[in-house]
């Protein structure tokens, strides 16, 4: 991996402006989205049309359930009662576990009982809400990924929140249509998040008692819909088979599908599984959670050893993961051909992006195994934090090569947050006591390209963790650029003393190193600090110390943003062609190497600027460049220069008039 790290800090002022830092995750899924160009990936529903036996597996992914139809459950659902039928504005359905848990079917219950309610439009958001991510989904994310299923046409890009909220009402007035908010946990995004007009469904594993709501509480299958499934799942099973198969392991769907599979592959007589299942669970144990974890027991039972260890791996991500992820964890550069045999077995699933994952049940029982050997696990930890480190590296090559990678490279982030979530809180835990801990957890922060989704407290602790790291391991050249990293999280939060500090800290640290890269971003970080504290002479210094080093090395990334800081400091001593004459230099080299938030940042400086000096036309044009750009890539805080933007356009359209132009 090239020597990303040590100019981090420096490199940050190129990705973060005046104007603050990129949003937060508000655009996990739709950046994943863009990527793949799939407008509407809910439309038809999963499963197909019902098969001979009331099943929907024709069109099923290997590993999948499917759909089997509950007509009991499915009737409440399309024909409420009459008090709530007459429920004024649209109707919202909750389904709900009766048992509090996952594994029940809910989710392929909302989905098919939304294919006959609004064949037409469908959209679905998986608020995560009840996974063990650490990350549920608010508002904003989640209206970003359902107004493109609604309207293909929508970009969320370029919307702010209150814009998503009014596009949201507009595009769901019309009524023929279903929206299902999955896995939903905090109930204030009920409101928010249901359409004008149509029918919201929800799952989740508590009951909703709201006026209004009708609940449709979902206990395990009836005993003709689990022979259904078991019979869809392994059809060499008799109907009788079937039937006593369902009920020696509770009716529970997923333990339904887990347990026929393990039959097909082994050729167990259903009386011998179901009689060592009882014998396990017994008495009061006989829990459908503890009849779910006898079930898991025989399923991975024929595995070997080597592959019940690499599945019980698996059970560490939090959420989805990607090859590199099993690559780490499995130490096998080509593990393509078991996960598909554990796809098969039931034990994991398919996701999207070419990605998988566990069911929420069996990642809960799996790190359960794993939590009884701390040794193994705190080993897979060990594999798992350095390959994170070099996967977010190259994202962050990916990142620099500026223009549309950009937008991909964010995409590819946004993905593997969770993981890296739980990479640094595991790496932070351990840095006194663990080397290969301090420095995943030194190291992980320092890309620049966190920043655009690790932002406020998160990142304040995620760098202050850096820099202990890094002094733990008495690495200068780390200490320099966490303690950088982290003045910028400080300025960002306008604690200007605690930043002053820090760029203070990793000055000292780049000269005792000789490191010229290190100390032009120090220089350059102080002066905007001292801008900010009203010492316009000391911040101009800075910045031109900065300057000169960041020629004297031919760095042009770091000459473009010392050119653009100047700009800043002429500003703010009323000097405006000066100004305005730096932000163009700014803007022209970041164009040229295609970095969008800095030359979005360069446009809207110049725009401001071209403002006050009333070159209306000159201030439109660079407005409207930039905020495109800003939109483009979530800029926050860009509200000010659409403001501005029309008041340029107002002025033009006066001359216009004035002048006997149109209008």
């Amino acid at each position: 991996m090239s020597d990303i790290l040590g100019m981090s800090y420096g490199e940050a002022a190129l990705y973060v402006s005046a104007a603050g830092v990129l949003a937060t995750t508000a655009g996990v899924f739709y950046a994943r989205k863009q990527a793949k160009k799939d407008p509407n990936p809910r439309t038809p529903p999963p499963g197909g049309e019902p098969g001979p036996r009331g099943t929907s597996n024709s069109n099923t992914t290997p590993g999948s359930i499917g759909f089997i139809d509950r007509p009991n459950l499915l009737g409440q659902i399309l024909n409420p009662p009459p008090q709530q039928a007459g429920v004024a504005g649209p109707r919202i359905a909750a389904i709900c576990s009766l048992h509090g848990m996952g594994g029940i079917g809910k989710t392929e219950l909302a989905r098919e009982a939304a294919r006959q309610l609004a064949p037409n439009v469908i959209a679905e958001v998986n608020l995560r809400g009840w996974d063990d991510s650490g990350q549920p989904m608010g508002e904003e994310e989640a209206l970003r990924e359902l107004c493109p299923q609604i309207d293909p046409a929508t970009d969320p890009t370029t919307f702010s929140l209150p814009q998503l909220r009014a596009h949201w009402r507009k595009i769901t007035s019309k009524g023929n249509l279903a929206v299902i908010l999955d896995n939903l946990r905090d109930e204030s995004l009920i409101e928010p998040l249901r359409p004008t007009a149509g029918i919201t469904l929800i799952t989740g594993r508590e009951r909703i008692h709201r006026a209004g709501i009708q609940l449709v509480e979902v206990d395990v299958m009836e005993p003709d819909e689990a022979q259904a499934l078991a019979l869809a799942t392994y059809d060499g099973l008799s109907e009788q088979d079937a039937a006593n198969l369902a009920r020696a392991v509770g009716y529970l769907p997923l333990a339904i599908a887990l347990a026929a599979a393990y039959l097909a592959r082994t050729g167990e007589a259903v009386s011998e599984l179901a009689r060592r299942v009882g014998q396990a669970a017994g008495g009061d144990a006989r829990t459908l959670q503890g009849l779910f974890e006898r079930v898991a027991d025989l399923s991975t039972a024929d595995l070997s050893d080597e592959q019940h260890a690499r599945w019980l791996a698996l059970s560490l991500p939090p959420g989805d993961f990607g090859l590199w992820t099993v690559q780490a964890l499995w130490q096998d550069d080509d593990p393509q051909p078991e996960l598909g045999e554990l796809v098969h077995r039931h034990l994991i699933l398919p996701a999207e992006d070419g990605r998988w994952c566990l069911h929420d049940l069996l990642r809960q029982y799996g790190r359960s195994v794993l939590a009884a050997e701390p040794a193994r696990e705190q080993a897979l930890w060990r594999q798992l934090g350095p390959a994170a480190v070099r996967r977010l590296g190259e994202i962050e090559e990916r990142f620099r090569k500026g223009h549309d990678d950009m937008v991909a490279a964010l995409a590819e982030l946004d993905a593997e947050l969770p993981l890296l979530r739980a990479v640094q809180e595991w790496a932070a835990e351990r840095i006194e006591t663990d080397a290969e801990a301090a420095a995943v957890a030194s190291r992980l922060p320092n890309y620049s390209i966190t920043q655009y989704r690790i932002i406020g407290d998160e990142a304040l602790a995620w760098r202050q963790m850096s820099l202990r790291a890094a002094e733990h391991r008495g690495e200068k050249a780390e200490i320099a650029t966490s303690a950088g990293n982290l003045g910028l999280a400080h300025r960002d939060r306008e604690e200007w003393e605690a930043a002053l500090a820090m760029f203070r800290k990793a000055l000292v640290n780049a000269k005792e190193l000789s490191d010229r890269a290190k100390m032009a971003g120090a220089y350059g970080n102080l002066g905007s600090i001292y801008r900010a504290k009203g010492k316009l002479d000391v911040s101009h210094a800075m910045h031109l110390k900065s300057l000169e080093i960041a020629k004297e090395i031919g760095n042009r990334i770091y000459i473009a943003t010392q050119y653009g800081d100047l700009g800043l400091v002429l500003e703010s001593l009323l000097k405006w062609e000066e100004a305005a004459e730096m932000q163009r230099k700014s803007a022209e080299i970041h164009e040229h190497m295609g970095n969008k938030p800095n030359l979005a940042i360069a446009l809207l400086n110049l725009g401001r600027v071209l403002l006050v000096r009333e070159d209306w036309s000159s201030a439109a044009e660079c407005f409207g460049k930039g905020l495109k750009i800003a939109e483009e890539l979530r800029l926050p805080n860009v509200q000010w220069y659409r403001q501005s933007l029309a008041i340029a356009e107002a002025h033009l359209a006066r001359k216009e008039n004035a002048d006997g132009g149109p209008g």
